[in-house]
């Protein structure tokens, strides 16, 4: 080969090698504009001291796993997020899987016993809500008791909770033809944080279950403060406690009946299938649907952002008729109140760094609820909670109450109430077993 075909030879080679380092380096480049773009437009630039928060606040919650919530982020997901799906999207994907599930599983589930649907319903809004104790769906019918009402909304979400029950509420006869016009909602929850509220609501607390479990499992009071305050039952034993009675065929309490069972999915077509998870955002999709006056909307959004102060003190108000009828099962009330102290923490409304203000409530004469709501709300100020602060709050207690439940309980669970699990998409695996399980 002559020298001037090798120089020629060698010109062209570069040129190529040139070319390709170019169009990589053209491509790299723009797949890191694209990244940056893409964390520019949602907002969430990767900086080391959200990566020191995150670690931190995991810290001190002690979290023993890797968590769902990003401790351990992987980038190439960042990189190439998946497009998120739109409300629609998922209230759609959430009534495919109900339809394909009972069309399955049905008649192989157990048959829990209880009562009839019931259902809050809103002839002005043309709405109706499957009443589901501990779901939320309680939540539902102060707002159609804030829709049917002349009055403020205010007025309806300040209010004693039991007061929304045995109002607005139709049978399943009237629910068949009222919903063939208007928009039919239910909500669902995961079965085992649906017990677990049901537990510290009816059974950690005073009330007429709470008797007659103490009764049934032959428990004495539980003793607080040098004298008595409750009763001595554990989670344990109301778990074992309401999965026997419904292997056995006895008649549940709405309040531990599955969901299924209170609001018939495989046999009632509902619009929407709200969850307990993911209310805020299912109400604000829901209200936007439903027709009625747009002053009246505004009103409800309105009162709806006063949310903490109107829930604790609907909270308040009900342990207050509670305990009234109850007292003679905690007689001092300072007692009571710190166990309400421990719910309002375990629900994720007061952080547990508050102590208990023992000798403010020693020091009051008249317990008034909006005199109890303000004491609490003033230690919500003192030690104020984000979001994300008391998610972890309340998944800590759930993991905890759940590490002292054997493995024959849990599987009774999984039992009665299979088809809450599988039509609603819930993970069968206790809460203190899953990845990013929280103790504290």
């Amino acid at each position: 080969m002559s020298l001037s075909v090798k120089k020629v030879f060698v010109t062209l080679l570069s040129i190529v090698v040139l070319f390709i380092v170019g169009l990589l380096t053209t491509i790299h480049v723009g797949q890191d504009r694209r990244m940056i773009s893409w964390f520019t437009r949602q907002n969430r630039p990767i900086r080391n001291s959200d990566v020191e928060v995150r670690i931190s606040h995991v810290q001190r919650l002690k979290l023993f796993t890797n968590t769902t919530n990003g401790v351990t982020a992987h980038y190439e997901q960042a990189i190439f997020p998946t497009p998120p799906l739109t409300i629609e999207q998922i209230l759609e994907s959430r009534r495919a899987v109900v339809q394909k599930i009972c069309a399955k599983e049905f008649n192989s589930s157990v048959k829990t016993v209880g009562r009839a649907p019931i259902f809050f319903y809103s002839k002005s809004a043309k709405m109706t809500c499957c009443k589901a104790p501990k779901t939320g769906s309680s939540f539902w019918g102060t707002v159609v008791l804030a829709i049917e009402s002349q009055k403020k909304s205010d007025d309806a979400f300040h209010i004693n909770r039991n007061s929304v029950h045995g109002r607005n509420e139709i049978g399943l006869g009237t629910f068949v033809n009222a919903s063939r016009h208007s928009l039919s909602v239910m909500v669902s929850r995961d079965p085992f944080t649906r017990l677990f509220s049901a537990y510290v609501d009816k059974y950690f607390l005073l009330g007429q279950l709470g008797r007659r479990i103490q009764s049934a499992l032959k428990k004495g009071p539980f003793r607080m403060n040098g004298g008595i305050c409750g009763y001595d039952v554990s989670f344990s034993d109301f778990l074992n406690y309401v999965t026997d009675m419904a292997l056995k065929g006895v008649d549940l309490n709405e309040h531990f009946m599955p969901v299924v069972k209170l609001c018939d999915p495989c046999k009632l077509h509902y619009d929407v299938i709200s969850k307990q998870e993911s209310l805020t955002k299912d109400t604000k999709h829901v209200l936007g649907l439903l027709k009625f006056s747009d002053t009246k909307k505004m009103d409800i959004q309105n009162s709806l952002k006063k949310g903490l102060k109107n829930t604790v003190y609907s909270l308040v108000s009900s342990y207050l008729t509670d305990y009234k009828i109850y007292r003679s099962d905690c007689p001092d009330r300072v007692s009571h109140f710190e166990k309400v102290w421990k719910t309002l923490q375990v629900q994720g409304y007061v952080s547990t760094k508050a102590d208990f203000p023992r000798r403010e409530f020693q020091k009051m004469r008249l317990f008034d609820a909006d005199a109890i709501t303000l004491l609490i709300l003033k230690e919500v100020e003192r030690f104020p909670l984000s979001k994300e602060e008391k998610t972890l709050q309340r998944q800590s207690a759930v993991s905890i109450a759940y590490a002292d439940v054997g493995p024959e309980a849990i599987a009774k669970i999984r039992k009665v109430y299979k088809m809450d699990f599988l039509l609603f998409g819930y993970d069968m695996t206790p809460p203190d077993k899953r990845p990013g399980a929280v103790t504290l």
